[in-house]
């Protein structure tokens, strides 16, 4: 059985397509791109969306490929269907730069939910990478040929080859310079879920901060681009316990989130003298959109 997947790519004038692959393994999938953008450092190959799919169409079998958009398919974030991994890869011709995140599936028992498991940034932080999973790919390699006799996989080209390309993605961070080799690409904006979505995952989220926390009432509502209003016990609105809320959320969700906490005032009107409890309001939100709104704030106050 294939490793399905489906990546979004968005470039710097706002055209975004999606591609489908069958077989779409992530250890593969981040050589595939490396060489994809090594490949547009040598020859210009423009880092845009037709750049994207003119190098597919001179490299087939690598990166996904099959366009789906007009389908519609997977359009929504949070949606999983039969997909093992989401990619969402960002390009930014202007400034030559770009972004890949990866996004695994985490196990049957929770099939709505992903998780990021690689947020690729620079070309530093994409051959590292790349390196990293030819060693793997190695080291299996090397296990699987033990275990039967020396007999290797099925088209696997043995641990040799890994390690050749890991030398070949090692020397591509060597050669490249250090400004473009460390120049950061785009920042994700937030992802966008339907409502019925959203009303999922802010079930899910419940349910399990009521098994972390049994007997406490906690509300939470979540908007289409993922931030969180929660209310809860204001001894619930501690460091720590804002910490330990955030990083369920966060796990929940398949994303860093940031929090902030309101508290509410103590009601004047006999809500200390009854007992009624006093409440806060947590605001989670996703990571990458808080790290742009600080951003914005201060190219603002700069002007």
């Amino acid at each position: 059985m294939g490793v399905r997947a489906v990546i979004v790519v968005r470039d710097d004038s706002g055209q975004e397509r999606r591609f489908w692959a069958p077989w779409a393994s992530s250890h593969y999938q981040i050589q595939f791109l490396a060489e994809f953008i090594h490949t547009a450092d040598h020859d210009g190959t423009p880092l845009t969306v037709g750049g994207y799919l003119a190098y597919t169409r001179a490299h087939p079998d690598t990166l996904p490929a099959h366009d789906i958009t007009q389908d519609g398919g997977y359009a929504d974030p949070a949606e999983t269907g039969d997909l093992d991994h989401r990619y969402l890869l960002l390009l930014d011709n202007h400034q030559r730069t770009f972004r890949y995140v990866v996004y695994d599936r985490l196990p049957s028992r929770e099939r709505s939910r992903w998780k990021v498991s690689h947020d690729l940034a620079t070309r530093g932080d994409l051959f590292a990478a790349a390196a990293r999973m030819c060693r793997q790919l190695a080291a299996n390699s090397e296990r699987y040929r033990a275990d039967n006799n020396g007999v290797g996989p099925p088209g696997d080209p043995g641990p040799d080859f890994w390690r050749e390309q890991e030398q070949e993605f090692t020397a591509w961070q060597a050669d490249t310079d250090p400004r473009l080799l460390h120049q950061a690409g785009p920042t994700p904006q937030p992802r966008r879920y339907t409502l019925t979505a959203a009303r999922t995952l802010t079930r899910q989220v419940n349910t399990q901060l009521r098994k972390q926390y049994p007997g406490q009432t906690i509300r939470t509502r979540m908007s289409q681009d993922g931030l969180l209003t929660m209310t809860v016990p204001a001894r619930l609105a501690t460091d720590a316990e804002t910490s330990r809320i955030t990083q369920t959320v966060s796990d929940q969700l398949g994303q860093p989130y940031t929090v902030s906490v309101r508290p509410h005032r103590r009601s004047r009107y006999g809500a200390a003298d009854t007992g009624a409890p006093v409440n806060a309001t947590l605001i989670l939100q996703p990571a990458h959109a808080a790290s742009a709104n600080t951003a914005e704030a201060e190219h603002s106050a700069d002007r």
